[in-house]
């Protein structure tokens, strides 16, 4: 039945429940569903497909949302594909911290994307100075991207040539990403590709790759790398990705990050090269979902891994704790239920004579009431009818087993019955000595 009551309670059920589930999805992982550009992501652009054949050639791979700290980093490979621009341009101080965790013999695998990032844009129009990249970051001055454009980008291009307007206004922003949702498939083509410098892990192995057909990024190096994987197109050498050596260990830089995504992965030869450039000797790879924002979106209560988080969030609920348990009003025992007693007839017969006897000319009746009930109580004792009024038939019954309390029955009723007619006022005295009489025939 609905009731007031019973509506606050499935409120509040439903409230709790909206709670819990709401921890319960902060507390697991922030896979974004599978829609997302990172190692969970299980459509086209993601790249899980990357993870999956690691994990399948038995090579320890692992996922990391916390920012990248080279005090808790083992030797192996960090990888960051297509880290997002504006969390970079905001916290480039881990990426910088990691060169002396390189220079120790780890290796850094980076795969970037210079597709033109209207948020980038945005927080460029903003700031006073310009935000350092990915590559300034880990201290890779001179290393950039050329090329790459797919036809939503020529589109762009072209849209913003025409309205004479280069900035990024939200008519442009809008354009571009209805652009983005609605652009077919690129189309792909297989490369023949070269091995230059030392590059021994993909010396060999790695003859001809899948790359987007309508423009695949390249990258350009004011000095030459230590090594390098290129593909010619006419008389241009472009370079797909180079290695640098940074002290005992190197960085890998891959021109497009499309190379390693589940469209691609399983084509030609780009999967043994993602496996040569992420674990070329069966080392530890970490991908990093840090710089893909998942790790700030999704994982709020990593703060309580935190020491100095968790010990500031107990000593605020030990504090919240104590004031409420200081201020709170803690009950007794509970009191006995109090239990409505039935009056049984003596209480009944001394509160009416009360009553009766406030005023003298009510004592007679009182007499005469006490006199019926008498009668009535011997009757159903005798098995006679309640009602009988009859002392001489009463008497006659109880003569049987009882002569005397008889004859003292028939003495006492014919006094009080005389009494009765004679008397219209009755004293206290006589109104006793008369109850007394009839109550000894009980």
């Amino acid at each position: 039945m609905l009731s007031v009551r019973n509506a606050v309670v499935a409120a509040t059920i439903l409230l709790v429940l909206s709670i819990l589930t709401s921890l319960l999805s902060m507390v697991r992982e922030p896979d974004s569903d599978g829609m997302g550009n990172d190692s969970f992501g299980t459509q086209g652009h993601g790249y899980r497909g990357l993870f999956e054949t690691l994990d399948e050639l038995e090579v320890e791979v692992n996922r990391e949302f916390a920012p990248p700290d080279s005090a808790r980093l083992a030797a192996g490979t960090v990888v960051f594909l297509n880290p997002a621009a504006t969390i970079v341009a905001t916290e480039p101080t881990y990426l910088t911290a990691l060169l002396s965790w390189v220079n120790e013999g780890g290796r850094i695998v980076v795969a970037l994307s210079d597709l033109d990032d209207f948020r980038m844009k945005m927080m460029l129009a903003q700031m006073k100075e310009t935000p350092p990249t990915f590559l300034d970051a880990i201290d890779l001055q001179g290393v950039g991207l050329i090329g790459g454009e797919s036809a939503v980008d020529k589109r762009r291009i072209a849209r913003r040539r025409r309205s004479g307007n280069s900035s990024r206004d939200a008519e442009s922003i809008a354009g571009d990403m209805l652009d983005m949702m609605n652009a077919p498939l690129r189309l792909l083509q297989d490369v023949t590709v070269t091995v230059e410098g030392d590059f021994k892990d993909v010396h060999g192995v790695v003859n001809r790759l899948t790359v987007p057909a309508d423009g695949v990024a390249s990258l350009v190096c004011d000095q030459p790398p230590d090594g390098s994987v290129t593909w010619t197109v006419g008389d241009e050498v472009r370079i797909l990705a180079a290695r640098f050596k940074r002290g005992a260990g190197e960085i890998v830089v891959i021109s497009d990050p499309l190379l390693l995504t589940n469209r691609l992965i399983a084509r030609s030869d780009n999967s043994i090269l993602a496996a040569r450039l992420l674990a070329p000797s069966g080392q530890s790879v970490l991908f990093d979902e840090f710089y893909h924002g998942l790790g700030v979106r999704g994982q709020p209560l990593y703060l309580l891994t935190h020491l100095s988080y968790a010990s500031a969030t107990i000593g605020i609920l030990i504090v919240l704790g104590l004031s409420t348990w200081r201020k709170a009003v803690f009950p007794g025992p509970p009191l006995p239920d109090d239990r409505v007693r039935r009056r049984d007839i003596r209480e009944y017969v001394n509160a009416m004579a009360r009553f009766f006897s406030e005023g003298n000319r009510g004592r007679g009746r009182l007499v005469e009431e006490l006199r019926n009930g008498v009668l009535r109580q011997l009757s159903i004792e005798m098995g006679l009818p309640p009602d009988t009024t009859d002392v001489d038939r009463i008497a006659t019954v109880m003569a049987r087993k009882e002569p005397q309390r008889a004859k003292l029955l028939q003495d006492a009723t014919q006094s009080v019955n005389q009494a009765i007619q004679s008397r219209r006022r009755w004293s206290q005295s006589e109104t006793l000595d008369t109850m007394r009489r009839m109550s000894a025939c009980l």
